[in-house]
């Protein structure tokens, strides 16, 4: 009977008993924090990274169309069409 009471009370899991158990009580504090914000918006840190990235792709986007758009109204220069290097 005594050792089924000792065995018992290890059945029951508590966070934090261990630090495998550490990173479940900090995600449930986490889930709880989602609850009061809203939209479930990402750390400053990584809208400004993700916001760095797209202004880059925007502007290769950018000089690309720029570029095409020029050459189909004026055509491919003759030095781009010649097979012989400029000498």
């Amino acid at each position: 009977m005594c050792q089924m009471l000792f065995n018992y009370h290890d059945d029951f899991v508590t966070p934090g008993r261990s630090p495998l158990f550490a990173n479940s009580r900090k995600q449930i504090l986490h889930n709880l924090k989602s609850l009061i914000y809203a939209l479930f918006l990402p750390h400053l840190q990584h809208r400004l990274t993700t916001l760095v990235e797209n202004f880059g792709f925007l502007f290769d986007f950018t000089t690309c169309a720029v570029v095409a758009i020029y050459y189909f109204e004026n055509g491919i220069p003759k030095y781009l069409n010649n097979n012989n290097p400029l000498s």
